[in-house]
């Protein structure tokens, strides 16, 4: 790149690096970090991991051990029989088990599916947060440079401006020509307040996303392109075992199944085991009526209860476990062909993007070169002033449509690292930061 390219780079950075000059250093892997903490959406899609997890650690301890204490304080005037639940005594204890329930063998199995489910949803939102920032930051950064050219951009219009209000003074032009300059100068102000209100919008969603204060200064340090240069793209195999949506519809999908498989058996027992201590008080005349009586009672037991009729719930439910084990499979499968073509799009999208930034880049630095010669031809006296006017106008606009251009590549490689699952393998590598 020319000494002269550079040099206008730099110059279509400075009107936005004031603004962020005294602003706390922000790089794109501490922005992305920030974001996983503070992001709102990804914040309420753990919150219901955790729910669903806690909601499945509960329908799992339905089959652990559970032991009480308990009183029983009663009177009975003839025959001492059972009160709330348990016969008169000073007090208790229990333990009971549930070995095997179909019913509860079911609601725990639909529980750990709605877990893997929750799981998958809250890696989408992680992925979609950690998306979210490096785009809002590069989008600054774009806009950064945008807003800069317009700067430059307007300065040359305002100058061309005068300098054909001078000519129509002395007579030398048109009016309607230097109207057309004046006509000139408000577009370029315009798209330079544009670019300005752009970049302002940029920065507020990222200091959102980050959770920093709504008018906190910013400074931009990295290139978003550096950042996130180290991340590898894998294969399609790969790619797909590793995918959280299909390993959640793979877990989805087995859970169905053992459902289905659970209801649909011909013995589905109901099996609970239970051990008991209660010390009993003679004020109720148990000695009356039971000739071995002792204050301390102990028993222990096994029930099972075998149902002979249930109305076809279990077969109803093991066809609708069944079916969805099936739809499972489906969405299974059709993901996996979803994510076989958008990864070949996306390959083929960072692929143009990085032609076409080449392409403005080099446009924007033969534009530089060309300024440099037609100023050299200028003071040389053999080319007017106003093509030196025109060539500084090319150049902020090719420098405008290279930003655009490092943005779109930048978006096209974070869609495939997306797609690939490739922000893990980012982040794990610290995502570029120095």
């Amino acid at each position: 790149m020319s000494k002269l390219l550079r040099w206008a780079g730099a110059s279509a950075l400075a009107a936005a690096s004031v603004a962020m000059a005294a602003g706390e250093p922000l790089t794109v892997a501490e922005a992305v970090r920030l974001a996983e903490r503070n992001a709102p959406s990804l914040a309420a899609a753990r919150a219901a991991a955790a729910e669903t997890a806690a909601a499945a650690g509960q329908s799992r301890s339905a089959f652990a051990p559970q032991a009480f204490v308990t009183t029983t304080p009663g009177y009975a005037s003839g025959l001492p029989v059972a009160v709330a639940g348990s016969v008169p005594s000073v007090a208790g204890a229990y333990v009971r088990e549930t070995l095997y329930d179909p019913t509860l063998r079911v609601e725990a199995l639909d529980a750990e599916a709605a877990e893997a489910r929750a799981n998958a949803e809250a890696a989408a939102a992680r992925a979609d947060a950690v998306e979210r920032t490096i785009l809002a930051y590069a989008r600054a950064q774009r806009d950064d440079r945008i807003a800069g050219a317009a700067d430059t951009e307007l300065e040359s219009a305002e100058r061309a401006a005068a300098r054909l209000e001078s000519l129509l003074e002395d007579g030398r032009i048109r009016p309607v020509d230097a109207d057309r300059a004046r006509i000139d100068a408000d577009e370029a102000r315009e798209r330079a307040a544009a670019a300005h209100r752009d970049r302002e919008t940029d920065l507020t969603e990222l200091r959102g996303l980050v959770g920093w204060k709504i008018d906190a200064p910013l400074e931009l340090t990295e290139d978003p392109l550096e950042a996130i240069a180290g991340a590898s793209v894998p294969g399609l195999s790969e790619v797909v075992e590793t995918d959280p949506e299909i390993q959640a519809l793979e877990v989805e999908e087995q859970l169905a199944e053992r459902s289905a498989s659970v209801q649909r058996r011909f013995l589905a027992p109901v099996v609970a085991a239970e051990a008991q201590y209660l010390r009993l008080t003679d004020a109720n005349g148990f000695s009356e009526f039971y000739s071995k009586f002792k204050a301390d009672d102990w028993s222990i037991g096994l029930t099972v209860a075998i149902p002979i009729w249930t109305g076809g719930r279990f077969a109803s439910g093991s066809a609708r476990s069944a079916a969805r084990a099936k739809r499972l499979a489906a969405r299974r499968r059709v993901r996996e062909a979803e994510i076989a073509l958008s990864l070949q799009k996306a390959r083929g999208r960072a692929q143009e993007a990085l032609a076409r930034n080449d392409i403005a880049h080099r446009r924007a630095e033969l534009a530089g070169r060309e300024l440099a010669d037609d100023r050299a031809l200028e003071e040389a006296g053999r080319v007017p002033t106003d093509t030196v006017e025109t060539r500084e106008r090319a150049l902020s606009h090719a420098l405008e449509a290279s930003a655009r251009a490092g943005y779109d590549l930048v978006e096209a490689r974070v869609a495939l690292l997306r797609i690939s699952g490739g922000f893990d393998r980012l982040l794990a590598t610290g995502g570029g930061a120095r």
